[in-house]
């Protein structure tokens, strides 16, 4: 099971092993050592652990596409066998502690060319957001724990593509390669509502400190309506209003919301485009794009479950 969003900061996947194979006990050695090693590896050289790096490729008739690449976080035995959790390389930062230290008046991107200098040099990054902190302060934390906040106050996209740490705001970055679904054709199943516009008001409120420290609010969107509260990073009255702007316009758009199931084939990630037609309500037809993805393998085949944004093709 592989799951990957723009949203949740790292990719994880999950392979399950028979907890016996031919009759014997299979025994993986887990971070803790509770294990027994087999008597033929007593160093336990050839068992899965923390760290190891995972690539995961799946597809029909040998045509198979990478679908995840990382690390091994953790081995357990549940009762239904042997699961090995994985994540991308967010798990560098989720395994290395950053200095204490108080960042003043630091945009973005120079925040997290700081933070990725000490999980590794060689990450590259690509952020577009232009925001600043007044001042921003990292107390015993993991490079992660301080990704993690950045994407709490800024509700940026915040995800790894390869080996480039990517940070937009949201819907800034689509890819326009687009990935055509057809009820008739190629969707297994699906949960889906069409909401127009008007009828999910939403008004969000950023609140921001100006330099004297005194609060101010900056509001966007249908007054009395469903409020979404955030705190902006930086103090500038135009940032407020752009980050009240992309949150409203991510939460209120005509169209599909909910997720198709499909199969393996065509190939989705988060971050792409999907185009939706059903030919019993062609005025509903419209392009997507995708939050989350949700790849299953096992005996019963494979599917992917595509979770909507919002409609790229019009306005409202």
């Amino acid at each position: 099971v592989i799951k990957r969003s723009v949203e949740n900061l790292a990719d994880t996947a999950t392979i399950t092993l028979p907890a016996y194979h031919l009759g014997h006990p299979v025994s993986l050695k887990n971070k803790k050592g509770r294990q027994d090693l087999p008597d033929d590896d007593p160093e336990g050289k050839d068992l899965i652990r923390p760290g190891d790096e995972v690539t995961i490729k799946f597809g029909y008739d040998g045509q198979n596409e990478t679908e995840f690449t990382g690390y091994v976080d953790d081995v357990t035995t549940t009762k239904d066998g042997i699961e090995i959790r994985c994540m991308d390389e967010l798990w560098n930062f989720k395994n290395t502690p950053v200095k204490d230290e108080v960042h003043g008046k630091i945009r973005l991107k120079q925040l997290l060319e700081r933070i990725c200098q000490q999980v590794n040099p060689e990450i590259e990054i690509d952020c577009d957001y232009d925001i600043g902190y007044k001042d921003f302060v990292i107390r015993h934390s993991t490079a992660y724990d301080v990704l993690r906040q950045i994407q709490e106050e800024t509700k940026a996209d915040i995800y790894f593509k390869g080996h480039t740490l990517h940070c937009h705001a949201p819907y800034a970055v689509v890819n326009h390669q687009t990935a055509k679904f057809d009820f008739a054709r190629n969707i297994e199943t699906y949960d889906l509502k069409y909401i127009r516009a008007e009828d999910r008001p939403v008004e969000v409120e950023v609140t921001i400190r100006k330099p004297d420290g005194e609060p101010t609010k900056i509001t966007y969107g249908t007054t009395g309506a469903k409020k979404i509260s955030l705190r902006c990073t930086d103090d500038t009255t135009a940032t407020a209003q752009k980050l009240a702007k992309e949150q409203h316009g991510r939460l209120t758009a005509t169209g599909y919301e909910g997720s198709i199931t499909g199969w393996l084939i065509p190939y989705v990630e988060p971050g792409m485009a999907v185009s939706l037609h059903d030919k019993d309500i062609p005025d509903r037809d419209g392009k997507y794009y995708v939050i989350a993805t949700e790849t299953t393998y096992s005996r019963s085949g494979g599917q992917r479950k595509i979770t909507l944004g919002r409609r790229l093709d019009i306005q409202k």
